[in-house]
């Protein structure tokens, strides 16, 4: 059997090493969008934020349902780690929140189907408790067997990895000089590199 390589959990431990004194500035593109090398820093950042039990509890069953308090918890967090401005507040709890959900599906589709105990130790005990409790009602099952179908649907997958499309833009431009349409961006994005497209459609 082929033994995979996958990629480890992002921990960012530089980041949270780093006095406040220190922070970086996040320079974000005309989309609202973070971009350069802090930028990609930063958004996988975020991605530990999201896995912040104390701030962001996983036993909230959806990101609308998380209070806001803890939500303005986890900007007090990045606040002291990175100098961005307020206006980018929005994108950047929504990105989190989004982190936030792709963090219980990794917990989902690793401890949850095979059945067995939760051990990663970035999860509290309780709230991992009370998470595995909603998975197994009926509702949640209602919700999981609608998702997939949904998800099966998407055929066309990118190529960019986990770059985003900002960061991708922002060094293709930079490199070239040429500002790129968004038809020239996603051509770029779905092909492999062998030079095929994804999907000829």
């Amino acid at each position: 059997m082929r033994s995979w390589k996958r990629r480890g959990p992002t921990y960012c431990k530089d980041t949270w090493g780093c006095p406040r004194s220190q922070r970086k500035r996040v320079v974000f593109n005309k989309f609202g969008q973070p971009i350069g090398k802090i930028g990609k820093k930063f958004t996988n950042f975020l991605g530990t934020v999201a896995r912040l039990g104390a701030e962001l509890p996983i036993d909230q069953f959806d990101w609308r349902q998380v209070p806001n308090e803890k939500k303005e918890d986890a900007w007090e967090v990045v606040q002291d780690y990175y100098d961005v401005d307020e206006m980018h507040k929005s994108w950047t709890l929504s990105n989190i929140g989004t982190k936030w959900k792709d963090w219980k599906c990794y917990l989902r589709k690793t401890y949850f189907d095979p059945g067995f105990p939760c051990t990663d130790d970035r999860v509290i005990g309780d709230q991992w408790t009370g998470l595995y409790a909603h998975w197994q009602s009926s509702l949640a099952q209602k919700h999981s067997i609608t998702n997939k179908a949904n998800r099966s649907k998407q055929v066309m997958m990118h190529t960019n990895g986990t770059q985003s499309f900002a960061c991708k833009r922002y060094d293709l431009e930079k490199g070239s000089g040429k500002v790129l349409s968004r038809p020239e961006l996603f051509k770029l994005t779905h092909t492999k590199k062998n030079g095929k497209i994804v999907d000829k459609a």
